[in-house]
C-alpha cells in the first residue's frame, strides 16, 4: 500500500489539501514541471508524527490519534530489539508480522465478522471492518474519540476556558444571552484571546474614552468590554466559528450560539443535560 509519512511535524495540522486527501476517493494533481493535470484513485495511507501537535476540529475527526507518552528520559532507554529499516526488510520479520495480522483477521472471521462499536463519520465502511477486527481480538475500540489534552489547540483551549467563565456568570440559569462585549470583558480578565480583544489595561483605556470619564472617575473605572473596530471584527470572526458547537467544561455541556446569530453581536448559551 502506498503511504505518505509526515514525520516530526511542529504546530498545528490544518490543511485544506490534506483534509481533501484524507476524505476524497480520488485525488487530482499536476505533473511537476508541466501543466498537465491527472486524477488517480486515492489509496495512500497518511501517517503524521510530532510532539504536542495541535488538531482543529476537522483534523481531529479525520485522524485516528495515538498518544505515545514516554515516561522518564528517552535517551536512557535500552531497546532489546531495535526496529530499523534493515530489520523490517528481512523476510523473517515481514513473515512474522503477516502471521500476527492474519491471526487477527482469522479470529474476526471465526467470530462472525462483527462490526466495530465506534466508527469515524465519513469512514463508516472502513471503520466497521478494521475496528471490528481490532475489537474482536479484545482490544479497545480504535476509532473512539481520543481525549488528549495536548491534541487541543491553544486557541480551542482558550475557548473552553471562556465557556467556563460564561458558565460562572450563569450560575443556576439554564440559558442566557451574552454580548460580544460581555465575552471580551471576561476574556481580558482571564488573559484570553489577547490578540483579538487586547489586554485588560487596553480595555480600561477604551472605557475611559467611551465614557468620557474625568480624572477622579478614572480611579474607579472598570473594563466594560468595549472593543475597537478592528478588535470587534477579529473577535467576532473567532466567536462565530463556534456557533452551533457543543463545548464541555468540567463536565457541563453547552450549546454555544444559534445559527441565526452568526451576523449578530449577541449569543445564546444554553446548558445541555447529558
Amino acid at each position: 500500500m502506498p503511504y505518505i509519512f509526515l514525520d516530526n511535524i511542529y504546530g498545528g495540522i490544518a490543511s485544506a489539501s490534506l483534509d481533501q486527501l484524507l476524505t476524497s476517493k480520488r485525488s487530482t494533481g499536476r505533473a511537476l514541471g508541466g501543466h498537465q493535470l491527472f486524477e488517480v484513485d486515492n489509496q495512500a495511507l497518511v501517517v503524521v508524527t510530532g510532539n504536542r501537535l495541535e488538531l482543529n476540529e476537522d483534523a481531529g475527526r479525520r485522524f485516528v490519534v495515538v498518544d505515545l507518552f514516554e515516561k522518564g528520559d528517552p535517551d536512557s532507554r535500552e531497546v532489546a530489539c531495535r526496529l530499523d529499516d534493515d530489520t523490517m526488510l528481512t523476510d523473517a520479520w515481514r513473515a512474522g508480522q503477516l502471521e500476527r495480522l492474519w491471526a487477527l483477521v482469522a479470529h474476526w472471521h471465526a467470530a462472525g465478522m462483527p462490526h466495530a462499536t465506534t466508527v469515524l463519520p465519513t469512514y463508516e465502511r472502513y471503520g466497521e471492518m478494521l475496528g471490528g477486527i481490532v475489537e474482536a481480538a479484545g482490544f479497545a475500540a480504535p476509532f473512539q474519540k481520543a481525549v488528549i489534552p495536548d491534541s487541543i489547540s491553544p486557541e480551542k483551549g482558550e475557548f473552553i476556558e471562556l465557556v467556563g467563565l460564561l458558565l460562572g456568570e450563569m450560575v443556576d440559569v439554564v440559558e442566557k444571552d451574552f454580548t460580544l462585549e460581555d465575552m471580551a470583558r471576561l476574556a481580558r480578565g482571564a488573559q484570553l484571546f489577547q490578540k483579538q480583544v487586547g489586554t485588560q489595561a487596553e480595555g480600561l483605556k477604551l472605557c475611559i474614552k467611551e465614557e468620557s470619564l474625568g480624572p477622579q472617575e478614572r480611579l474607579f473605572a472598570k473594563d466594560m468590554g468595549y472593543l475597537t473596530v478592528s478588535q470587534r471584527a477579529s473577535f467576532s470572526k473567532r466567536v462565530v466559528k463556534e456557533i452551533g458547537s457543543h463545548p464541555v467544561h468540567n463536565g457541563v455541556k453547552v450549546e454555544f450560539g444559534r445559527r441565526e446569530q452568526a451576523r449578530k453581536a449577541t449569543f445564546t448559551i444554553r446548558k445541555i443535560k447529558e
